[in-house]
């Protein structure tokens, strides 16, 4: 698995770690990435990343570290 990924799923759980979120790696499958996403318990509706949103950021994130993913899945965890 690449470097490059992990760095990705890291930098995007700091972001959402403030809201009480995460972002963890479940596994790559080809050109898929899937990760587990918890959008965090705090009652703030528009703090907390849309999971469709947060998929978007990721793709493009890993394009700009030269990382091609065609899909990025997201399974929601947590209090979501």
């Amino acid at each position: 698995m690449s470097a490059a990924i992990k760095q990705s799923v890291r930098y995007f759980s700091r972001i959402v770690e403030p809201d009480g979120g995460s972002v963890a790696l479940v596994g790559v499958e080809g050109d898929r990435l899937t990760v587990s996403y918890d959008p965090g318990s705090n009652d703030c509706d528009v703090c907390s990343l849309p999971p469709d949103s947060l998929a978007e950021m990721m793709q493009e994130d890993l394009k700009a570290r030269g990382v091609e993913i065609s899909k990025v899945i997201i399974e929601l965890s947590g209090s979501a």
